[in-house]
């Protein structure tokens, strides 16, 4: 089952999603802020289904209100994180 949530509190450093990929192809994450302006795009190498988590550091976003889009071969999955400074 394809999922992704955040970990880690929404509003602490850093941020830690936790993404489950159920088949063996990389997933894309995309970090929208809210104008839908695209601030970060990373590739998440996924060589076997798995759990995967990453991070997201301080020092790259703004305060304000984000929404992370993970996409896994056709599907995809959004989730809000907010930075408080």
């Amino acid at each position: 089952m394809f999922s992704a949530s955040v970990v880690s509190p929404r509003s602490t450093w850093p941020v830690t999603f936790e993404l489950s990929l159920p088949d063996p192809i990389d997933a894309r994450a995309d970090v929208f802020d809210l104008g839908g302006r695209r601030v970060l795009s990373r590739t998440l190498a996924n060589p076997a289904p798995a759990v995967r988590r990453f991070q997201l550091e301080e020092g790259d976003f703004a305060a304000g209100l984000y929404w992370l889009r993970v996409s896994h071969g056709r599907r995809q999955h959004v989730t809000k994180f907010v930075v408080l400074r």
